[in-house]
């Protein structure tokens, strides 16, 4: 059996993840607006974290839901747009690898063009 491409991979696991961009991160910045900068955050998974956290959160989404917008009017397919939306700015995360070009990348293709 040949062996699916990472973006072949990619794109069949980000079939099963939906995800709604605009409402995410206008949460994001309602709750990072809201608290107070010295706000210790403790997440339902992962360590306790902080305010800067979030901006993390909301400039990473925002970077991905503006270059898979940029790919699409392009015209790129779901697997191209994997294959081009790398953010190597962001790669620092830990789960970077899998949840960027597996969930993330896909997800945002499919809400942000319909399919």
């Amino acid at each position: 059996m040949k062996k699916a491409s990472k973006a072949q991979a990619a794109a069949r696991i980000g079939a099963v993840c939906y995800f709604i961009w605009d409402e995410t991160l206008e949460t994001l910045q309602r709750v990072y607006d809201f608290i107070p900068d010295d706000t210790r955050i403790v997440p339902g998974h992962g360590p306790v974290t902080d305010k800067a956290t979030i901006k993390w959160n909301i400039d990473y989404l925002t970077a991905v839901r503006d270059k898979v917008t940029e790919a699409i009017a392009e015209g790129l397919t779901l697997e191209e747009t994997v294959e081009r939306v790398v953010l190597t700015e962001f790669q620092g995360y830990a789960l970077y690898p899998w949840v960027h070009p597996s969930l993330n990348v896909p997800a945002a293709y499919r809400d942000l063009s319909g399919n």
